[in-house]
């Protein structure tokens, strides 16, 4: 057999193979070398693992004898079982393998060092070493240079590398390897056509994260004055029912140790909030515990006060133009915000968002996709209540979730878990087929309208959507003084060119906008998929901060006191937003670098616990001087259980209050009040930062989207528009009930707010009085029916009592009369058990229009 008829293949290494010593004897030392000039004939590229024949029934006996003769290159496996004996040997200069190791007769001692290192020849004649050195030494790159060269790379090798290997070329030319992989593949080719040396240092940037010197929007000789603290330690609160009290964020085993605190005797003048509402004067009924009423003047119309507005309320608009009142009804409150039949705010040229609009719109996408021949030839145009009858299942779906939607549809009878009789009556049969054609053909667009550029309407499916959110939010609310500022999440499981990894969120990777809340109510928003406002970025913002700036846009009133989390704090932007058309007052935790805050303030830290404990309770605090765009700004710190940075312009003073917190104490069994010292700023962030998290747990409680897999990306922003309408509309029921009296354990919880909804859309009923405009559909007033008091109706019926029955025999629904229905009439069958007016028999309720002040009954109870 010749070299020749041996084909070298690479083979994976196999773990199990038994490693051999080297050939030790000359024979197998030379066939190894004789073999090794074989392979360098052959290919290159291909590296040598293993021998093969072809494969020929010829060859068997030659393929075996050439397998056999092939020599074993790999060193033999150790046998390490015997290494502590060994121990000894080591010392002798023997490796684990009982061989002098290479270089095993060195010298371990050098001895006396009797000569220069200058002094060294290069070379002597005799030595063995040359005179002189053949190569130039002068071009050979010392130890500490790098080399630097240009290396070129082809357009086709380019397109084969990933990421890891763009960023490891872009590190070999000093270039920055930030943003995804089309940015560094346009970085790479603009180096190479820059001709960029392989080994150039890399720029760096020559301001310092920490440094002092202030960003060039401040003023000139702007500085940061450090602040001096009070040499009086303050005094910690007494706990004496606590045997070891400490506060929530020390540890029990630091209890023992204990802080001087000290306050700061700087005041700092704020502007005020300028907004007010007229609230309504309430006093107290005698014989019912926290039930109020109205008081009223002699002319009956209700007392008012103008305040300073501290908590966010609904605006005058919406409580005339929509005759919001404690008899309003859930339904109604979503109508405001998703009108059932035309929109009141529509005009002649614009046609605003409806249920009416949307069912027109989904009818023609299945016209265009040939629904009705070409596919799903079952198909029939949807009604604007029928439309609202599948948005209402998913309401009812966040409510009592089921694996899939469909399940709820199926009666009792066949499923006993998910199956629901009245969602069953309500759609009636094929209400399975239906709703497919609700999933693929709903459309919140209008279809007829070409599709524009992504980069500059990402969001063109839903838009009509988001602008309708983004006028009806701030016209029916008004901020209160502090408001927050927040990032929002969208789920979304599937694949988008805009989907954000979330790795620090529950809700997982999708999409996120910035919103601006007050208490839960979603007042404005911003996707972050959306460009930047040019408006701000021309200023040099950032396209957060830009964001930012456009959502303060929708503000109305001036010096509202913002608070953020680090992401978005700066001392930059806290100057932007203060000279901002509303004069924001922004506060809340930074980041410590890069963050503008002075090195006076920055606290490192601390590795140990008893370190930890000896900085603990720590404050540093400077204000920003000699700049009257941005007074009194105030960076500060503390250290707690790790050191937190504060950026206000919100603080008039910086010192420890005494806050209380309902605990269970150990050691007397019940719960107590545990006092603790707090710094001010930290306490004012901690109740006001959570606007935003409270209209994410409102929405989250109920989501719609629960185990549906939305493959649709718009959905997702659908599902999360209609969660954060559905939590608005909660939101202003509790305010409009509570402005008038109504105690809070009267009123519909969030479940029942949104169950109530969910059983009036998918029933298929009209609302009992759909909230319009007064300048629309204005009815005479029949003669001989009594004018419309004067007196709110607010004051005539103090708590609401309406309920929803379901006649589960004749499909009717009623609720509770309203002045523009006519009353059915009484029947056996409708006051019976199962009967419309059933619940007009319940002794419980009060049927009166008021007090009275007579002993009377309804006489409906003497049925």
């Amino acid at each position: 057999m010749s070299e020749n008829d041996i084909h070298w293949t690479q083979k994976p290494t196999n773990s199990n193979e038994t490693l051999r010593q080297p050939p030790s004897n000359t024979a197998q030392r030379n066939s190894a070398a004789g073999l090794s000039e074989s392979i360098e004939r052959i290919d290159e590229n291909v590296p040598l693992v293993e021998a093969t024949m072809p494969k020929t029934p010829e060859s068997r006996a030659k393929r075996a004898a050439a397998v056999e003769a092939i020599p074993n290159l790999s060193p033999k496996r150790r046998d390490l079982s015997r290494i502590n004996g060994m121990e000894y040997l080591f010392d002798q200069g023997y490796d684990s393998d009982g061989e002098h190791a290479p270089c095993f007769n060195i010298e371990t001692v050098e001895g006396e060092q009797d000569f220069e290192e200058n002094s060294v020849r290069t070379g002597l004649e005799g030595d063995g070493l040359p005179s002189t050195i053949t190569e130039d030494d002068s071009v050979l790159p010392t130890p500490t240079e790098e080399v630097t060269h240009h290396e070129d790379i082809s357009d086709d090798l380019m397109a084969t590398f990933t990421n890891n290997k763009l960023k490891e070329e872009l590190k070999k030319r000093g270039c920055p390897v930030c943003g995804k992989k089309a940015a560094l593949l346009e970085r790479l080719k603009n180096a190479l056509a820059q001709k960029v040396p392989v080994g150039a240092p890399t720029k760096k940037s020559n301001k310092d994260k920490n440094s002092t010197e202030l960003h060039e929007c401040f003023a000139k000789g702007a500085y940061w004055e450090p602040l001096k603290p009070l040499d009086e330690v303050v005094v910690e609160p007494e706990n004496p029912t606590f045997k070891k009290a400490h506060a929530p964020t020390i540890d029990k085993e630091d209890a023992h140790f204990v802080c001087s605190k000290h306050n700061f005797a700087e005041q700092f003048d704020r502007e005020p909030f300028c907004g007010t509402s007229d609230e309504m004067q309430l006093k107290k009924q005698r014989g019912k515990k926290d039930t109020y009423s109205i008081k009223l003047d002699s002319n009956g119309q209700p007392m008012l006060n103008r305040v300073i507005r501290k908590k966010g309320s609904v605006s005058p608009f919406a409580m005339k133009e929509y005759k919001l009142t404690p008899q309003t009804q859930p339904e109604q409150y979503i109508s405001i915000f998703l009108p059932h039949k035309n929109n009141p705010h529509s005009t002649k040229n614009k046609e605003l968002l409806s249920f009416s609009l949307l069912a027109r719109w989904t009818n023609w996408k299945a016209m265009l996709a040939g629904a009705g021949d070409t596919c799903y030839p079952d198909w029939k145009d949807f009604t604007a209540t029928e439309l609202r009858q599948h948005i209402g299942l998913y309401l009812l779906h966040g409510l009592s979730p089921s694996p899939r939607v469909e399940w709820k549809l199926k009666p009792q009878s066949s499923d006993k878990t998910h199956g629901n009789d009245f969602v069953h009556r309500s759609f009636g049969p094929n209400a399975e087929r239906r709703h497919k054609h609700f999933k693929a053909f709903f459309a919140c667009q209008d279809p007829s309208i070409a599709i524009p550029d992504r980069d500059k309407y990402p969001n063109w499916k839903v838009r009509p959507l988001l602008t309708w959110m983004s006028f009806i939010f701030p016209l029916v609310w008004m901020l209160g003084v502090a408001i927050s500022v927040d990032e929002m999440t969208m789920r979304f499981q599937g694949k988008h060119k805009d989907k954000k990894r979330i790795t620090y969120k529950n809700e997982g990777d999708g999409f996120q906008c910035d919103a601006l809340c007050d208490d839960g109510y979603c007042h404005a928003f911003y996707f972050r998929n959306e460009p930047a406002p040019k408006k701000y970025t021309s200023y040099g913002m950032s396209p957060l901060h830009a964001r930012t700036m456009a959502l303060f846009d929708t503000l109305k009133d001036k010096c509202h006191q913002c608070a953020m989390d680090n992401l978005y704090n700066s001392a930059t932007f806290c100057k932007r937003a203060y000279n901002h058309v509303n004069k924001v007052l922004c506060h809340g935790v930074t980041r410590k670098a890069m963050r503008g805050l002075p090195m006076h303030v920055l606290q490192e830290e601390a590795k140990t616990r008893a370190k930890q404990n000896e900085v603990r309770g720590t404050v540093k605090a400077a204000v920003l001087k000699n700049d009257p765009d941005c007074p009194d700004l105030i960076a500060s710190s503390v250290y707690d259980s790790k050191p937190v940075h504060y950026l206000s312009m919100v603080a008039t003073d910086i010192r420890w209050v005494e806050v209380e917190k309902t605990v269970y104490n150990v050691d007397t069994g019940r719960s107590e009040k545990l006092r603790f010292l707090r710094m001010n700023n930290i306490n004012t962030y901690n109740h006001t930062m959570g606007d935003v998290d409270r209209a994410d747990q409102l929405r989250g409680v109920y989501r719609f989207d629960t185990w549906v897999r939305n493959r649709k990306w718009w959905w997702s922003i659908v599902f999360w528009a209609l969660g954060t309408m559905v939590v608005n509309a909660y939101i202003i029921y509790l305010r409009v009930n509570l402005a008038n009296g109504i105690p809070f354990k009267d009123l519909l919880s969030h479940h029942d707010f949104q169950e109530r909804i969910a059983h009036v859309w998918i029933a298929g009923l009209d609302d009992r009085k759909e909230p319009s405009l007064n300048s629309s559909n204005k009815r005479k007033r029949k003669r001989g029916s009594p004018a419309s008091s004067s007196m709110p109706s607010s004051a005539l019926f103090p708590s609401p009592c309406s309920t929803l029955t379901v006649d589960s025999k004749s499909m009717s629904t009623s609720l509770v009369s309203s002045p523009d229905v006519r009353a059915r009439r009484v029947t056996d069958q409708l006051m019976s058990e199962t009967g419309g007016l059933s619940f007009r028999v319940d002794n419980h309720l009060d049927h009166l229009p008021g007090v009275s002040k007579i002993r009377s009954y309804c006489a409906l109870h003497n049925w």
